[in-house]
């Protein structure tokens, strides 16, 4: 990645860019949230080029980038590899509306390849991007409950603060009100309480909780009047559940150990199709190929995106164990799309993967991981508006609160780090539950001098906001 850093000479948007924009406010619709720029309460400039992980706008200004572009970031911006690999198939087989092809034949192999236990003997299909991806699951699992397991009216699981989506499928798993309020949505999705440890909506304390989060899912199965299962027939309306196993929407959540195996057997005990998103989080971002891969948990369907193609085009895969996939398949054309599984998109996958296993960037986002974790660690040390510091890989959170011990969210200030930062050139995304965290997602090839630049930063905007 290019090492000039980050340079702010005009005010945001700068003049061009404010000239520019206005076409923005005669034509576009601003139903998207795309006019701040990452939270910073500042209107995002018109950018106009990229490199690494910098971003150039209309008045040559270089902001760092340090989400990853929303995580698809394998090599960052303008992946030299991926865009050759994407010219090449467009000048061979440039589009197939949903039929086979050998960049298709060759994607799946090889992401099965990567995938944890059984589902390497699974099967695959394509979509176009996150939500839509996220879309298909929903649609193989319930498919499979009702013409696998019988279950007439099927229930999900699915965990407060999840993101999966805003189309209309992963809207109804996704755990936000502001985003489900006025949107249809589909019935029988029931949330429960995900494990924010440092937030534990139960009052309890880990480790001597003894992960009621996750055990609580078997306590709603143990009695007929829990509403879901008839222990005398054994008939379990619950029959799939939905999990970001980092919840990276709401600040990089990450659950204690315990969490996911101890889900996992409850699953196993009460028959539940267990759905992973690794939208976020899989291809790499925290060191391993998917989150899940930290805690040894083999989900029945997986639904992966984003760094699948580094950003060079909208592709999306749902990895299911073959028994799901063969109930699916007894009905065809369930679903299908004309850009699923196109030639270009799994051309621009192959290479991703290659690149990674190439250039061991499983290997760095470990490396650079543990550097950057160690050095957030260092700020809170100093600095007593950060919470919380958590994270695997370079999927890093920051949680901010205004008294350590009343852990009384610091929304305000945490959009004003966020704006100081980004004066400073480094853009840095603002979420959480009470928006009160950051996120850092950098690309996979990050180096030690880039994480650097951003914790210095950090540390400037901190201290400015705290005088």
């Amino acid at each position: 990645m290019n090492g000039n850093g980050p340079q702010v000479r005009t005010d945001i948007p700068g003049p061009k860019s404010r000239e520019l924009l206005r076409a923005d406010q005669r034509h576009l619709s601003h139903g998207s949230a795309y006019g701040d720029m990452f939270g910073s309460g500042l209107h995002a400039p018109v950018f106009v080029a990229s490199e690494g992980c910098y971003l150039i706008d209309a008045d040559g200004n270089r902001f760092m980038d340090t989400s990853g572009a929303y995580s698809i970031g394998v090599q960052g911006y303008s992946p030299g590899p991926l865009i050759d690999a994407v010219c090449a198939q467009m000048r061979q087989l440039m589009h197939l509306p949903n039929m086979p092809n050998i960049p298709m034949l060759q994607l799946a192999e090889s992401l099965l390849g990567i995938c944890p236990g059984e589902l390497k003997e699974g099967l695959v299909q394509f979509e176009v991007g996150g939500g839509p991806t996220m879309d298909l699951a929903f649609k193989l699992a319930y498919h499979h409950a009702v013409y696998g397991k019988g279950v007439s009216h099927p229930v999900t699981l699915a965990f407060m603060g999840a993101y999966h989506g805003r189309s209309i499928g992963a809207n109804t798993l996704t755990g936000y009100a502001y985003y489900r309020d006025g949107m249809p949505r589909t019935p029988d999705v029931v949330h429960l309480p995900f494990a924010y440890c440092y937030r534990c909506p139960y009052e309890k304390e880990y480790p001597s909780c003894d992960i009621l989060c996750a055990r609580l899912v078997g306590k709603l199965l143990e009695s007929s009047n829990y509403t879901f299962r008839d222990p005398n027939t054994g008939h379990n309306s619950v029959a799939t559940l939905v999990i970001e196993p980092i919840q990276a929407h709401s600040g990089m959540i990450v659950p204690p150990d315990e969490f996911m195996p101890t889900l996992a057997e409850v699953c196993r005990q009460y028959g539940i199709t267990t759905v992973v998103d690794e939208i976020c989080m899989g291809i790499g971002h925290t060191g391993k190929w998917f989150a899940c891969d930290h805690w040894g948990f083999v989900p029945d369907i997986m639904a992966v995106a984003k760094a699948l193609t580094g950003g060079t085009w909208p592709l999306g895969a749902v990895v299911a164990k073959r028994p799901i996939y063969e109930v699916w398949g007894a009905l065809p054309d369930r679903h299908m799309g004309t850009y699923h599984g196109s030639p270009v998109g799994c051309a621009a996958g192959l290479a991703t993967l290659d690149l990674i296993k190439r250039e061991n960037l499983l290997e760095n986002a470990s490396r650079m991981g543990a550097y950057f974790l160690a050095g957030l660690h260092e700020l809170a040390d100093r600095h007593s508006l950060i919470g919380e510091v958590c994270g695997k890989g370079l999927a890093l959170g920051v949680e901010f609160v205004r008294d350590r011990t009343t852990k009384a969210p610091a929304a305000r200030e945490a959009g004003l780090i966020v704006l100081e930062a980004a004066k400073k050139g480094v853009l840095i995304l603002r979420n959480g539950y009470f928006n009160n965290r950051i996120t850092f997602m950098p690309p996979l090839n990050v180096t030690k001098d880039e994480v650097d630049i951003i914790l210095k930063v950090l540390d400037h905007a901190i201290r400015r906001v705290a005088l």
